[in-house]
């Protein structure tokens, strides 16, 4: 029988070192050297006598910082930020309650773009000063510190979009890609414990009800690259650009061979821009995987945005895993009057696919690199309730394979790597309950940001739709489809079809009616299923079933309040299956 191996992906979260008040402190200001104006987001470390970091934090919009000391004594400061030269202060003796002030200056840093690599560079358990890999590691050592206290800061208008992609073996072909709006989270990814990475591995089984045959793959986050154990155990090595990466320098970050019993490790390549000095990306595949992961390179990428104050963030991320299943193969030979034919019967795996999980930080005004797909994004929102946001909907651009959740919210964000008109449409149950659809044509343009509002129409407006234009503007409204599962012929998959002239019957009384006394009506279905009471009183205790033929539906019961708009779908079950569910 089939066999998947599921991967699963956790990915990474941030370093996050503590910088409040203490009993003893330092406190300043970085500036730049050139016109003495502040610089925000500068990395300030507190450094003890051994030179060990004790506290960091960045500097605020104004260039202020304070460290808080864990204990009396000495220690130095120091400031860096990408493309600038670092500033160590002279040794400050800290007192138990004292607080002392200093002021640290930052220059420009000589330009990458003169440093030449070649085949020859070799790859070095943290390079000596004067190295071209240790410049490199410099610069990228800044973005990835700044990265990593920037997400510990509080950030209320940010929003992640996550997708699951399903692509063919191939990774040319997408077979799937479904998006969703997380709420505000700070910590776009996960990662284990430096340590325990170590001892188990970047990729281990899953201890969980996804079965043992499932995969965790773990991507390093800012913490693990910025590890003293990670450093220890990888070499640096700078590389030149490929084609498609012009006033770029990258990185190579490889693991050293050790001894034992070998562990899932990461290779990748941080790529720098000359120029700016800006960390682009960061590339890696897993090496040494254990022996059930599929056949086929399994890996990721890491890209970083910046804001408009400086402020370095994870823009989006990817783990790429292959999916394998098990087949059966038949392989005959021949026969003839003297031997039978021989039939060889085997399973072999085979990879059938790549699952890519990942997000995107959606952060208003922030930097990043073009995007080759155009972005839908928007909210949904009910009219017929207060405003309230829809959601357990969908957005799907038909004749592709890309769609986007909503979320409680009603948010969503999708991104389309096409181009040219495409038929896009909203799909929320409610909606369709009301007999709702709603679709338009939109240009797809890579690099433009599309905004998609959907909005079901207030309760007057559906009144006046459903029930006619004289109808009663403040009166309950209950609407919704009958359904049942029908196969064309005997032995034929069931499909479930919206059945037509089906007969609702309602029946409803008033609280202050006598107990025994009701009013009954009989509704029937259009020819979509859908079906509509109009003109019930306010206050009414309702109940409503479905039937056609010898099939009928469970009873719904509700209160129609006034103004209310009310869905219920309905189901249709033979004779039989009623009471039994």
């Amino acid at each position: 029988m089939p066999f998947p191996r599921r991967p699963l992906a956790l990915a990474a979260t941030a370093l996050a070192l503590p910088s409040g008040a203490g009993a003893q402190a330092v406190a300043g200001r970085v500036v730049d050297a050139v016109a003495g104006a502040p610089l925000p987001n500068a990395v300030v470390v507190l450094l003890d006598s051994a030179a060990s970091r004790r506290v960091g934090a960045l500097t605020d919009s104004t260039g202020r910082f304070t460290l808080a000391a864990p204990a009396p004594g000495t220690y130095t400061v120091r400031a860096e930020r990408v493309g600038s030269t670092s500033a160590t202060s002279a040794a400050l003796a800290l007192r138990a309650g004292d607080t002392t002030h200093v002021t640290l200056t930052l220059g420009a840093a000589l330009r990458l773009s003169a440093v030449q690599v070649t085949a020859r560079e070799r790859c070095r358990v943290r390079p000596a000063e004067g190295e071209i890999a240790a410049r490199l590691w410099d610069e990228a050592r800044k973005a990835l510190t700044t990265t990593a206290l920037g997400e510990s800061r509080e950030r209320p208008d940010l929003r992640l979009a996550r997708f699951t992609r399903v692509v063919a073996p191939d990774r040319k072909t997408v077979r799937t890609e479904t998006w969703t709006v997380a709420t505000s989270e700070l910590q776009q990814f996960r990662s284990m414990d430096v340590a325990d990475l170590g001892a188990r591995g970047f990729i281990e089984p899953a201890m969980s009800a996804a079965g043992s045959d499932s995969l965790v793959y773990y991507a390093p986050d800012a913490e693990v690259l910025l590890s003293d154990a990670f450093l220890e155990s990888h070499c640096l090595r700078a590389v030149a650009p490929p084609t498609g990466r012009p006033g770029q320098l990258g990185l190579a970050i490889e693991p050293v061979p050790r001894r034992g019993a070998k562990r899932a490790d990461v290779r990748g390549t941080l790529w720098i821009d000359t120029a700016s000095f800006e960390l682009r990306d960061f590339e890696f595949e897993y090496t040494d995987p254990p022996a059930n992961v599929p056949a086929g390179r399994a890996g990721g990428r890491v890209a970083f945005g910046r804001l408009p104050n400086g402020a370095w963030f994870v823009d989006r991320w990817m783990i790429s895993m292959p999916t394998e299943d098990t087949v059966s193969y038949v392989r005959g030979g021949t026969s003839s009057l003297h031997a039978p034919a021989v039939r060889d019967e085997r399973e072999i795996s085979t990879v059938v696919g790549v699952t890519e999980v990942g997000g995107r930080a959606i952060v208003p005004g922030a930097r990043r690199d073009a995007l080759g797909a155009t972005v839908l994004a928007g909210t949904l929102v009910d009219s017929s309730a207060g405003g309230r946001p829809m959601a357990d909907g969908r957005l799907i651009v038909l004749s592709t394979p890309y769609q986007a959740l909503v979320n409680a919210a009603g948010e969503f964000y999708l991104e389309v790597p096409r181009a040219g008109d495409f038929l896009v449409r909203v799909d929320v149950p409610r909606a369709a309950s009301l007999g709702l659809a709603w679709t338009q044509i939109l240009s797809l343009q890579p690099g433009r940001e599309l905004r998609v509002e959907a909005a079901i129409p207030s309760g007057p407006t559906l009144r006046r739709l459903h029930c006619g234009a004289s109808a009663d503007t403040t009166a309950p409204l209950v609407a919704g489809v009958v359904r049942a599962w029908h196969a064309a012929k005997r032995g034929d998959t069931p499909a479930l079809r919206d059945i037509a002239d089906a007969s609702i019957d309602v029946e409803w009384r008033l609280a202050e009616w006598p107990a025994d006394w009701k009013e009954r009506r009989t509704v029937r279905s259009d020819a979509r299923g859908h079906y509509r009471v109009c003109d019930l009183p306010a206050g009414a205790d309702v109940q409503l079933r479905a039937r056609r033929g010898t099939a009928a539906s469970e009873p719904w019961t509700g209160r129609a309040d006034a103004g209310a708009v009310l869905t219920q779908d309905f189901m249709l079950l033979p004779a039989a299956a009623l009471g039994k569910r």
